[in-house]
């Protein structure tokens, strides 16, 4: 399996007054293999490993399992809302 991840979105997070030291930024981490069971383990490694950082605290908003039929392998996307 492997992943792919990119930067869909970051948002500085104001209030009234003004803006903070905190980013909102949202993460989609793809993660690809030919057999679901090794991805089902691995996405769920992946949240519990995003759950236990301390350096943010994240949320998966989105999880959502697809199979490509045409290449013949499982896809999960994973997506992240994290503070940072």
């Amino acid at each position: 399996p492997y992943a792919v991840y990119q930067l869909v979105s970051g948002v500085p997070v104001s209030d009234l007054s003004g803006q903070s030291n905190c980013t909102n930024s949202r993460f989609q981490l793809d993660l690809f293999g030919r057999e679901k069971l090794a991805l089902d383990t691995l996405a769920e490694s992946v949240k519990t490993a995003m759950n236990a950082a301390t350096l943010f605290k994240s949320i998966c908003v989105l999880q959502q399992d697809t199979y490509e039929d045409p290449m013949n392998f499982y896809r999960v996307t994973l997506d992240f809302s994290i503070w940072h």
